[in-house]
């Protein structure tokens, strides 16, 4: 599998700037076959996360942190996961179709409208997601995805608006890989920039939450000047813990995404402490 450094000189100002001036080598990997797109702070190492006792000290103090508790959760999972993909899999299958038209008739040619990538999951542990492709094959540049960003196609803008593209990542909940609720999944540079973060990193991460609710309809996900913000409102949720919260949680998602079909508000992207490029 090649290996292509990138040399741009704003991206390796970023990622210096963006982790207090540690070093990271930006790359790009590609596969012929899946034409799967990722970047990785090193390619020849596993991105997982050590965890120390301190990163573990919110797991002690968290109701989830019971067995009994941790097979209920895993009970909302099913229970809810189940009839999630069933409902959203022929949604799956369309917007899929779309974006396979869609770069036939752009001229791309017949590609993967599935994209997958690592984060760092619960315990540290590398996990890979899958994802529906909603950006150009090769025009990734290591850029933060931003508000209204070039890269992103119509059918793409589409599904990000309305989370469609993150509806395989139900698949990884019924394997008990994520949850439907919890912390949500981040890439191993946030923990990198925000050290008191990795406390979180003990629980399975969600595909709804607290703060991923509070910030539709745009994504900030990668915004540094967000992980403050981020980080409290996860610890919040995982020290109050209830099988009820988790429910309403679940219950309140698609109303809010959907919502934004009779809203007008326009869509403006957060304050940033940070250049992001």
């Amino acid at each position: 599998m090649p290996i292509t450094p990138y040399y741009s000189s704003s991206a390796i100002h970023y990622a210096r700037l963006a982790l207090q001036q540690v070093p990271l080598k930006l790359v790009s990997t590609r596969s012929s076959k899946t034409n799967d797109v990722y970047f990785s702070s090193d390619p020849h190492k596993d991105l997982s996360i050590t965890l120390t006792d301190a990163d573990r000290e919110l797991w002690g103090q968290s109701p989830l942190s019971k067995p009994i508790n941790q097979k209920i959760k895993r009970g909302i999972d099913l229970v809810f996961g189940i009839p999630a993909v069933l409902i959203t899999l022929p949604i799956m299958g369309v917007f899929c179709t779309l974006k396979f038209l869609e770069d036939i008739f752009s001229g791309k040619g017949f590609l993967s409208p599935l994209w997958k990538g690592p984060r760092a999951g619960t315990d540290g542990r590398t996990l890979t997601i899958y994802k529906i492709r909603t950006m150009i094959i090769n025009e990734n540049t290591g850029k933060i995805t931003a508000v209204n960003d070039h890269r992103i196609t119509p059918v793409g803008k589409i599904m990000r608006r309305f989370k469609i593209d993150e509806l395989p990542q139900l698949f990884s909940v019924l394997a008990g890989n994520l949850s439907l609720v919890g912390p949500r999944l981040r890439q191993k540079s946030n923990y990198n920039r925000n050290p008191k973060s990795k406390k979180i990193l003990p629980f399975k991460q969600g595909l709804t939450g607290t703060h991923q609710l509070l910030l539709i309809p745009f994504s900030v996900a990668n915004y540094p000047s967000m992980d403050a913000e981020r980080y409290q409102m996860d610890r919040d949720y995982l020290l109050h813990w209830s099988p009820w919260q988790d429910i309403a949680l679940i219950i309140k998602t698609p109303f809010k995404i959907l919502g934004q079909l009779f809203s007008n508000k326009t869509i403006e992207p957060p304050k940033q402490t940070t250049d992001v490029i």
